[in-house]
């Protein structure tokens, strides 16, 4: 049976209750259905006031001094008062978000007792590059969607948060792009190795010059041919950079000509369909000379022939 601490009165002597220890009516432990109660006599003095407690309870949590300083010399109504007062209090320090009929006097007090900025600037991140690095969101982006969150009653701290969030996740999602782009590029750069196999660096470069060549003859900006080559070059879709070499390739250099300024027919087709034309089209240009023996356009055509053959190989 656990035993209690005797109550002893404010001249240090024993309560009225000569020396009473406060037991327990009931034990729980034999009969779950009655609830716990125990004798409080000892504990009051006549006038029902709380009489100053000795050292501790057996619970080390129950400060003896802080009951004697709050409660000794108090009537139940005192006390009924202090906790109502305690509990006004409390109500006072407590943060509800306003209702939807709530004044501009309610959203003031909240948003003092929030913590909810009265700026955009007071949360905008300090490191505003970095941040705009990882998101790609300039101050005319990020700007607007802080101000929203201001006006929705957010704590500072939480935009914050919010704002360092989706950095973290922009950066997260930029380091898997590359990672996939340099995949791509590995797996791109293998499908270029089957088809030119110890050429390939070369035909790469070749395919970036065409892509410039051909960029100026189309009059595409300085910016617009630049993104061309990358593409070209970074292997960011195999299947145009091999079409770039071929072309670069098919195009003689007489085909590399500046804007307003034609280009051959034989400019865009391939040596062996060149070589074809000149024996077989009477319309093309060298074709007659073909035909009545030029030897100048006879080894045209071989070396044209040459280089098909070596294409194919």
């Amino acid at each position: 049976m656990r035993q209690y601490e005797l109550i002893r009165n404010e001249e240090g002597g024993e309560s009225a209750g000569s020396g009473a220890v406060a037991e327990p009516v009931a034990d729980m432990a034999s009969d779950p259905s009655i609830p716990p109660s125990f004798d409080a006599s000892g504990m009051f003095d006549e006038d029902g006031r709380f009489l100053e407690i000795g050292d501790r309870f057996k619970n080390d949590s129950v400060d003896a001094d802080y009951i004697n300083r709050n409660f000794k010399g108090k009537n139940p109504a005192e006390l009924a008062k202090m906790l109502k007062d305690n509990q006004t209090a409390a109500r006072a320090k407590s943060i509800s978000y306003p209702s939807a009929d709530a004044t501009d006097e309610d959203w003031s007090r909240y948003r003092e007792m929030a913590g909810v900025p009265e700026s955009v600037e007071q949360v905008m991140p300090e490191d505003f590059d970095s941040f705009q690095n990882a998101t790609g969101w300039s101050e005319e982006v990020a700007t607007p969607v802080i101000q929203t969150l201001i006006n929705a009653g957010t704590p500072g701290p939480a935009i914050s948060a919010a704002l360092a969030a989706v950095q973290e996740a922009a950066a997260s999602q930029a380091e898997q792009w590359q990672a996939e782009a340099q995949q791509r590029q590995e797996e791109g750069k293998q499908q270029l190795l089957q088809a030119f196999g110890t050429e390939t660096e070369s035909r790469i470069n070749g395919a970036t010059v065409a892509a410039e060549k051909l960029g100026i003859q189309a009059g595409l900006t300085q910016d617009q041919i630049e993104n061309v080559k990358a593409v070209v070059s970074e292997i960011q879709s195999p299947e145009l950079t091999r079409m770039f070499a071929h072309l670069g390739d098919a195009i003689s250099e007489a085909a590399y000509r500046g804007p307003g300024q034609s280009a051959k027919v034989d400019d865009f087709r391939g040596p062996a369909e060149t070589a074809q034309a000149i024996m077989e089209d009477d319309t093309h240009p060298m074709h007659a000379k073909f035909m009545s023996g030029d030897d100048a356009v006879h080894k045209h055509v071989d070396n044209l022939l040459a280089k098909a053959r070596d294409m194919i190989q």
